[in-house]
């Protein structure tokens, strides 16, 4: 959980792009003998690629891991609410206030779809395609609906784009 969000958060969503932008490298190193514009890439940065390609590994670590939280938080209040079979005991918390059930939910669920990939690496692709169609949706509604709909309703926080916001909103 981040203290101050209002503050802290915008640094946060910055690093978290650097750092998916940082993993989108890694995955070009990693395909480079099946996709020719990986060897532009490593031949355009010559020696650098390897020092790239580390930061990307690491980068690729701390999203990982910060994606499992957001999806742990995400399952936790879906159970807390009552709307995942076995409900009561996904939303159980440890001493310490952590939904220790809905991480190992989300790690179970997530190594069942890695094992997909096993017999059929096009049906694994498939399904993660198909899995990420209704996010983009959701998040494109969001701003739809913020840009169209509700453009001067919304109240800024204590950060914000200004003149900006609109023009990004619709950007994204």
């Amino acid at each position: 959980e981040l203290i101050d969000l209002p503050s802290n958060l915008p640094i946060y969503l910055a690093c978290q792009i650097a750092i998916t932008f940082l993993g989108s490298i890694f995955l070009f190193a990693v395909m480079r003998k099946r996709a020719p514009a990986v060897a532009v890439y490593s031949l355009a940065l010559g020696r650098a690629h390897v020092l790239l390609t580390t930061i990307a590994v690491i980068g690729l670590i701390f999203n990982t891991s910060v994606s499992s939280v957001a999806a742990s938080r995400l399952v936790f209040a879906v159970a807390r609410d009552g709307v995942l079979p076995w409900s009561n005991w996904i939303a159980q918390v440890d001493s310490r206030g952590n939904p220790r059930n809905a991480i190992t939910v989300i790690w179970v669920v997530a190594a069942t779809l890695l094992c997909t990939i096993l017999p059929s690496p096009v049906s694994f692709s498939s399904l993660v395609s198909a899995a990420g169609v209704p996010t983009f949706a959701a998040y494109a509604l969001i701003l739809t609906c913020r840009a169209i709909i509700t453009p001067n309703e919304f109240r800024n926080g204590s950060w914000s784009l200004g003149r900006w916001s609109r023009p990004m909103n619709l950007i994204a």
